[in-house]
């Protein structure tokens, strides 16, 4: 999280629509994590949104148990 604040803004994206989108967004996001990929695009957009910040932002909305606490445990890791 400090690599979020560090930069003097965080921006979050819309939030997912469906239950289902949470839950996909939150898998994808995950795997980006765990590659070491901390930042991405929307579209043509040059702004960067933050991985770690979108996974916090759905973390409320994932229902999978097994999910979430894969989220967790990957939020709590030094990095």
């Amino acid at each position: 999280m400090r690599a979020c604040v560090g930069v003097g803004a965080v921006r979050f994206p819309e939030p997912a629509a469906r239950k289902g989108e949470a839950e996909t967004e939150g898998r994808v996001l995950l795997a980006w994590l765990r590659q070491g990929e901390f930042w991405y695009h929307l579209g043509n957009e040059d702004d960067e949104y933050s991985v770690l910040g979108r996974l916090l932002q759905l973390l409320p909305r994932i229902e999978d148990d097994a999910l979430r606490n894969e989220i967790e445990n990957e939020l709590k890791k030094k990095r």
